[in-house]
């Protein structure tokens, strides 16, 4: 028992290495090396320029999301969305967005509960435009004939989970009883999972308050496909910064299995689990594997520099110290 307490506690360090003994040896630590020397520094410089735009899109559609409860302002959104993501980066996964429902609360007044609401239905209509481009992008490649399989299953299983969590949301919002029957079917399962399926449910059906038959919504959805398109780009701009000979939708793609891997148990930043899904997907695409793990280190090494340094502002800004990031730690720990 204690060692399998001690496995579970320290599994996302143990993928992590795992993974990146994986990497090293399926591509070899000279070509890593020698991949680098491919990099071409001008394009690194578009990165910042795609990661404000998506910020700026991330920080209308949140404003757009919380209209009916309240108006925040543009400037004032993407600050809190980059308090978030600088606490994202430096404590444990989703405390970034307790951090952004607590400074809605301290700025604007918001049920701390209201905010919470607000982030999950933000990460639901995520995963949703992220299946939608892996769908589309993996339609569009070609794609090796060792991972032809693997592919098709991706891509089925991607549909029935982007139809399926559709479908759901849209019985919740629109048919009556449907969240009665999920909770009594909660209520026969064994009490520590019967209890966080109904408190999962009873989370979804708060959350879905926000959704609306509305122009505004309509725009809160067009903004969040944008955003994901727009860092998807990322990866193409990835993939000229680094020569790999792949166009626009094969970016799309890696970029979509990276955030899919991203939901494995991994060490802080998902190292590891973020440069096997790189290799992986350079492999099924038939792509040259020597900058796969230069550009999954550059990438994410770019975009945590954007976060933290203008999250720190964005804290000055909003009078912030040091006590606020315990305050997120803790209300997190209760979550």
């Amino acid at each position: 028992m204690k060692f399998l307490s001690l496995l579970k506690r320290h599994a996302g360090l143990i993928i992590s290495l795992a993974l990146l003994a994986w990497v090293l040896h399926v591509v070899g630590l000279e070509a890593i090396v020698q991949g680098f020397g491919s990099l071409s520094p001008g394009w690194t410089a578009a990165l910042f320029g795609l990661y404000a735009l998506g910020l700026a899109l991330r920080a209308a559609r949140w404003s757009r999301l919380l209209e009916p409860v309240l108006s925040v302002p543009l400037p004032a959104s993407a600050h809190i969305i980059l308090v978030g993501n600088l606490v994202n980066n430096i404590l444990p996964a989703k405390a970034g967005d307790v951090a952004r429902a607590l400074l809605l609360k301290r700025l604007r007044g918001v049920a701390l509960s209201a905010g919470i609401m607000s982030v999950l239905i933000e990460r639901i209509f995520d995963v949703l435009a992220l299946l939608l481009i892996f769908l589309l992008a993996i339609l569009s490649v070609h794609v090796e004939p060792g991972y032809q399989g693997v592919a098709l299953g991706i891509l089925l299983t991607a549909s029935a989970i982007f139809l399926g969590a559709l479908a759901v949301l849209v019985a919740l919002k629109t048919v009556p009883g449907v969240t009665g029957l999920l909770l009594s079917l909660a209520a026969k399962l064994p009490a520590g999972p019967g209890a966080k399926l109904e408190g999962l449910i009873g989370s979804l059906r708060d959350s879905l308050a926000f959704v609306r038959a509305d122009a505004n919504f309509a725009w809160f959805t067009a903004l969040g496909l944008m955003v994901w398109l727009v860092e998807g780009l990322t990866f193409w701009v990835g993939f000229q910064a680094f020569h790999v000979p792949g166009g626009v939708m094969e970016a799309l793609l890696v970029f979509s299995l990276v955030n899919f891997g991203a939901l494995l148990p991994s060490a802080p930043g998902s190292i590891g689990v973020y440069q096997a899904s790189v290799v992986y997907a350079f492999a099924m695409l038939g792509l040259p594997l020597e900058p796969a793990v230069p550009l999954s280190l550059v990438l994410p090494l770019a975009q945590m520099l954007f976060n933290s340094a203008l999250g720190v502002l964005s804290m000055r800004a909003l009078g912030l110290d040091g006590s606020f990031l315990r305050l997120a730690k803790a209300e997190r720990r209760e979550r």
